[in-house]
């Protein structure tokens, strides 16, 4: 566990991200989540993050707004991107949107494909994660794209070659936070649990997860 009574958790640096950007509230364990991954870059002091799934760009900003970090790379496909593919909770979606995005805002592209970030020096890249090739390595690898299996499988199988400390996963949950948990993070990661390795909860009520990855 990351956040103990021990250490200061750094709720006034989220806070006020969340006071000077009152739109990232959009999900119920938002505050926790953010609270979580702010924790781990000061624990672990890290330095440069990479993140599988931008979406509005709302972590990316976070992550980039904190006086450690030197450099952030962001990964998502774009709406013009002939891409189609499932998820078992949502049925069929495509590049041009995930539902719930055309759901929370229609026809308004403005917000999201790094929306929150625009005008900042932030590496974006519009890629299908199954076809990507890593370049460089990153301190954090933050795992955060499409939720289903496969994905995640992929997009974990990537972060471990290039994490240079730690991965992190979001919406790995139980069902205790109240908040409809992603099947696909949650069953891959039991397995990941079960074969060994020791993936750790972070913060009371987030759905952020991590695992140390250590370089040799």
């Amino acid at each position: 566990m990351i956040a103990t009574k021990e250490r200061i958790i750094p709720k006034e640096f989220v806070e006020k991200f969340h006071k000077e950007h009152p739109d990232a509230d959009i999900w119920p364990s938002v505050i926790a989540d953010h609270i979580a991954l702010i924790s781990l870059i000061e624990y672990f002091n890290i330095k440069t993050v990479f993140e599988f799934g931008t979406w509005r760009g709302c972590t990316t900003l976070l992550f980039y707004s904190h006086p450690n970090i030197k450099k952030v790379a962001t990964l998502d496909i774009h709406k013009d991107m002939n891409i189609t593919y499932n998820s078992p909770k949502r049925g069929a979606m495509d590049a041009k949107g995930d539902m719930r995005i055309h759901e929370a805002h229609p026809q308004s592209e403005k917000n999201f494909y790094g929306s929150f970030f625009r005008g900042k020096p932030i590496k974006q890249i519009f890629c299908d994660s199954m076809k990507y090739v890593p370049a460089e390595k990153y301190d954090m690898v933050f795992v955060d794209a499409n939720h289903d299996y496969t994905h995640v499988k992929n997009d974990t199988e990537l972060a471990l070659k290039m994490a240079k400390k730690i991965i992190a996963w979001h919406d790995y949950n139980n069902g205790v936070l109240g908040v409809l948990g992603e099947p696909g993070v949650v069953v891959y990661l039991d397995e990941l649990i079960n074969a060994g390795n020791k993936i750790v909860a972070t913060y009371p009520g987030s759905c952020v997860v991590f695992m140390e990855n250590k370089e040799e």
